[in-house]
């Protein structure tokens, strides 16, 4: 279940978009989050049973033709991913689906002590 609250600070992308989900997200779901927000979105997926403000993993997307730019934060782009890789980090980031790929790009280019 896809559902928006306005939380503008402390977020690139405002406001966050929470996907409430035990599934794997679907390259449509997020294509259409996107979308829906004007090719930036600032998104919580977090499981789909719990208290209304439980807490979740964050990622922060903007579109740029064929890539998909991955933001801190702060908005500072860290990585562009296709976006089929999108996709794969965000299923592989909540553990759902384990990608060996998106372990590898967090191992080479992302690295959450310095990015944090």
């Amino acid at each position: 279940m896809v559902k928006i609250r306005y939380f503008h600070d402390g977020v690139p992308f405002p406001p966050i978009t929470f996907i409430d989900t035990n599934d794997p997200i679907t390259a449509s779901q997020l294509q259409s989050v996107l979308d829906t927000r004007g090719g930036k979105a600032s998104i919580c997926v977090r499981s789909s049973t719990g208290d209304e403000k439980r807490g979740g993993y964050f990622f922060h997307f903007a579109i740029h033709k064929q890539e998909v730019s991955v933001h801190l934060f702060d908005g500072t782009e860290k990585v562009r991913l296709t976006f089929s890789q999108a996709v794969d980090l965000v299923n592989h980031c909540t553990g759902v689906v384990f990608s060996e790929a998106m372990l590898q790009l967090f191992q080479r280019d992302l690295n959450f002590r310095e990015d944090s």
